[in-house]
């Protein structure tokens, strides 16, 4: 009877997490967000808050993206699964949605998600040179040390865990932007600061046009001739590096002091 009843549980629970995972398939993203807003007996919580990590990231909603990864890294650790292969693309986008508000917690995530991709290898190549990048040095400064207390990616790096449920593989895709993107970019500047070429290694949702990125390319940076590094912003513009610059840069459909695409005031 009692392995009746377990048996029951286990369908209904693996209904729940292909039901989720089926509307992710289907790219219907809405969808999973609303089956996913609450914990629910039907499912767990690692598959719960994966896929509300990889519905949000698809639907451009970063912010809501990275509470579920950092919701789902917990949930992964208790349950012994700390350096299961979706724990360096969960660690990536809470760090991603992190660094420019909360920058040594955003780089702590970034460090881990560096940590995770050593041996699981599944970040793709922007993704894992991003992470690498925030987590140079990282645990060097005392200011570090509270987010490393108790962590479990210190000390010695296990393999990554391959048995720890139905736990489908974790997707974070491009989008094409439409009023809000993150791209890091490396510049090439001459010796009065001027940039001359622009390399882009990620973007987030998805690539822009390269308009923007010419457009990018006749801002002035800092003063140097070397290639420097930088996390840009576009919502849906981004500000000039210095005050006295009258250009800014858009996404297309934007344009300074307008809101949306259609140019209606918000």
């Amino acid at each position: 009877m009692l392995f009746a009843l377990g048996m029951l549980a286990l369908q209904a629970e693996t209904s729940c997490v292909d039901a989720v995972f089926d509307a992710l398939e289907d790219g219907r993203v809405h969808d999973v967000l609303e089956l996913t807003a609450e914990p629910s007996g039907c499912i767990g919580e690692m598959e719960r808050l994966t896929a509300r990590t990889e519905a949000a990231w698809l639907s451009g909603d970063l912010p809501m993206s990275g509470d579920a990864a950092v919701g789902a890294l917990d949930a992964y650790r208790l349950e012994g699964c700390a350096y299961h292969r979706n724990a360096a693309q969960l660690a990536f986008a809470a760090g991603l949605s992190l660094v420019s508000s909360d920058y040594q917690q955003g780089r702590y995530f970034f460090w881990v998600s560096h940590r995770v991709n050593d041996l699981a290898r599944s970040l793709r190549p922007g993704q894992a040179d991003l992470a690498e990048y925030y987590a140079d040095e990282f645990g060097a400064s005392i200011n570090d040390d509270p987010y490393l207390f108790n962590s479990p990616y210190l000390g010695e790096r296990r393999g990554p865990a391959m048995s720890c449920g139905r736990v489908p593989r974790i997707r974070l895709e491009e989008r094409a932007p439409t009023d809000f993107a993150i791209l890091w970019l490396e510049f090439r500047q001459n010796a009065t600061g001027d940039i001359h070429g622009t390399r882009v290694n990620f973007a987030y949702p998805g690539p822009v046009p390269r308009s923007v990125i010419e457009g990018i390319n006749d801002m002035e940076g800092y003063a140097g001739s070397n290639w420097f590094q930088d996390l840009v912003t576009l919502d849906p513009c981004m500000e000039p590096y210095r005050s006295d610059q009258p250009v800014t840069v858009c996404l297309p459909g934007h344009s300074p002091g307008r809101t949306d695409p259609d140019g209606e005031d918000g």
